[in-house]
């Protein structure tokens, strides 16, 4: 498997400096920049995404995250998105949890909410959760340890939810 340090290699060798500048001033968001477009990530992430386990493949978005790199970290959230992870899957929410703290800008935000979006479908009960973050006026990042009891209560070998989780979107009529 690429190592974080490979990755962060790779990006910066395409790095294209006089469109990072310009994509400082746009985004706002004090870190460093590569200049790099989405599609040139996608290519990149495409061939990280097809060498490793879905461990090694949460390892290396952590370590892409934790560089604080703006095209690191939509390629973190690249890496993570997928619909159907046979293994390895509460280890994905969890890591995207600890991103949450992180999110100062929009389009490393958008990237990374698509992992979520994946995870909930799996997992809809997980709504429980994330509706909490709606309510609590003093911190809105969950507390990663606490937020998902649910993956360790969850019998990973039973309830497989299939479909697209419409039947759960009543729940919030429910008492």
């Amino acid at each position: 498997m690429t190592t974080g340090a490979e990755v962060l290699a790779a990006l910066r060798a395409a790095a294209d400096t006089a469109r990072a500048g310009e994509m400082l001033a746009y985004h706002k968001a004090p870190r460093v920049y590569l200049g790099l477009a989405v599609p040139v990530i996608e290519t990149h992430v495409a061939e990280w995404r097809r060498e490793g386990t879905i461990a090694d493949r949460v390892a290396l978005a952590g370590a892409l995250w934790d560089s604080d790199i703006h095209e690191a970290r939509i390629a973190a959230a690249k890496l993570l998105i997928q619909a159907r992870i046979p293994e390895g899957e509460p280890e994905v929410w969890r890591e995207f949890l600890r991103w949450l703290p992180g999110f100062d800008a929009w389009a490393i935000a958008d990237h990374a909410c698509k992992v979520a979006e994946r995870r909930l479908v799996a997992r809809p009960e997980r709504l429980d959760t994330v509706e909490g973050w709606t309510r609590d006026d003093t911190d809105n990042c969950p507390d990663v340890d606490n937020a998902d009891q649910s993956d360790r209560d969850h019998d990973t070998a039973g309830d497989r939810r299939q479909g697209d989780g419409r039947d759960f979107l009543d729940r919030r009529d429910r008492p």
